[in-house]
């Protein structure tokens, strides 16, 4: 039937991959252009594999009170790749979301899935039920953000983008400015499903100048989470939400993913 969305069964690595927005520098000089990737893989900021162009279901980048939607790509090794000309200073979010899809996991794979992202309750749940030896149907959903700057002298240029939602439905927002930070400094961020605070998101943080990538931590009551940011360059975080679906015909599992880029200089 037309609009149904169609299980696809893949390996569970496949699902794992996370998306991130990269540049080569989050900051840039007064009209400069950026070559801005998306990427998808394992190891920040490499990609590993192509996000099918058809995936992209909406990509913006915002820019103090006006947005642009971006959509021409180009296909550059296993990345998209866009070149964008900001045309003010301060800070600028580029904001992703991609299509949604269905895998279906072996048991096993789910519960080494489960456990390397600290989702403890999950598997608790799953043992009390009599499923931890059963496959299952997971819907997964991914959304990415970067923040870039706009290098300007200008004070009438300096913004609060930073700290603004984009409505993504599952979204990691800076409580700080990370361009008004040093490495060793905590950066706080609060996690939002469904435009509200989550508590129990898992997120997962490192960066490429050292190959750090930091323990998972859980957001408290409030949504909120804090980050030490060890050390300068580009920085990743990927906060992850699993929900359990009681009615849904195709998926007993819902994940979602969502990544935040900068850099530390």
């Amino acid at each position: 039937m037309t609009g149904m969305l169609v299980p696809i069964t893949i390996p569970s690595e496949v699902s794992a991959h996370d998306i991130w927005i990269v540049t080569n520098t989050y900051r840039i000089g007064p009209a400069e252009s950026v070559s801005v990737f998306i990427n998808n893989g394992d190891f920040f900021p490499e990609s590993s594999f192509l996000l099918g162009r058809h995936r992209v279901k909406k990509f913006f980048m915002y820019e103090g009170d006006s947005r642009q939607e971006i959509q021409d790509f180009q296909k550059k090794g296993h990345s998209l790749e866009v070149l964008l000309s900001p045309k003010g200073g301060g800070i600028h979010i580029l904001a992703l979301s991609v299509e949604p899809r269905v895998v279906r996991l072996r048991s096993a794979e789910f519960t080494d899935y489960l456990e390397e992202n600290g989702l403890v309750d999950v598997l608790d749940l799953r043992e009390r039920l009599g499923e931890s030896d059963e496959a299952t149907m997971e819907r997964y959903s991914k959304w990415a953000k970067a923040i870039i700057e706009v290098a300007s002298s200008d004070v009438a240029d300096s913004n609060q983008l930073w700290s603004e939602s984009v409505g993504h439905r599952f979204e990691i927002v800076p409580r700080k400015n990370p361009y008004r930070m040093r490495a060793g400094e905590v950066l706080p961020v609060t996690v939002f499903f469904k435009g509200k605070p989550v508590s129990g998101a898992t997120i997962k943080a490192g960066t490429d100048d050292s190959g750090v990538t930091l323990p998972v931590v859980a957001t408290n009551e409030k949504g909120h989470a804090e980050i030490r940011l060890v050390s300068k360059g580009r920085w990743y975080f990927r906060a992850l939400h699993l929900i359990r679906l009681e009615d849904d015909p195709v998926a007993k599992w819902e994940s979602f993913w969502s990544t935040l880029t900068f850099q530390i200089f």
